[in-house]
C-alpha cells in the first residue's frame, strides 16, 4: 500500500525479545507501538488516554466475532469509563501465503463479514460505541508514506 502501519504490537505472540525487536522497528519509523513481553490485560497509556485490549478469541475454533464483541462490551461496561477498550480484528488480505502459514484463516473471513455487516454498524450505534484508530489518540500522521 505504500503506507506504514498505524501501530505495531504482538497481541498473539509474547516474548521479551520479540517485544524489544518490534519496539526498535516502531521507534525507527515513528510508528505507535504497544508491544509487550507478556500477555497482559493491563491498562496502558495512549497519548492522553488509557487503553486496554479486549480478550482475543479469534484463535478458537467456534469463534463468533459478533458474540466476542458483545462480550467485550459487557466487560468494558464494568471497567473505568475513561479506559478505551481495543477490540482487535484481522480482516486483512487473505492469500495463499497466509493460508499456508497462518492458523488464523477461516476466522479472518468471519471478521470481515462481521465488520462489514449493516447489523454490526446498527448494533454499535445502538450501544453508543465509537470506532476509532490508534492515531485518533496518539495524534500521529497515519498517512506516512514509505520512502
Amino acid at each position: 500500500t505504500g503506507r506504514y502501519p498505524d501501530y505495531m504490537d504482538n497481541h498473539a505472540v509474547f516474548s521479551d525479545s520479540l517485544a524489544a525487536a518490534i519496539k526498535k522497528v516502531a521507534d525507527r519509523y515513528g510508528i505507535i507501538c504497544t508491544a509487550s513481553g507478556k500477555d497482559t490485560n493491563s491498562v496502558f497509556p495512549a497519548g492522553n488516554t488509557r487503553m486496554r485490549y479486549c480478550a482475543l478469541k479469534s484463535s478458537l475454533p467456534d469463534y463468533d466475532p459478533m458474540e466476542s464483541l458483545r462480550e467485550s462490551v459487557e466487560i468494558g461496561k464494568q471497567d473505568d469509563p475513561d479506559v478505551v477498550h481495543i477490540f482487535v480484528l484481522h480482516p486483512g488480505y487473505l492469500d495463499q501465503y497466509i493460508l499456508n502459514t497462518s492458523s488464523l484463516t477461516v476466522n479472518r473471513t468471519k471478521e470481515v463479514e462481521m465488520a462489514c455487516a449493516a447489523e454490526t454498524k446498527q448494533w454499535l450505534y445502538e450501544n453508543g460505541i465509537t470506532c476509532c484508530t490508534f492515531s485518533d489518540f496518539y495524534g500521529t500522521d497515519s498517512e506516512k508514506i514509505r520512502k
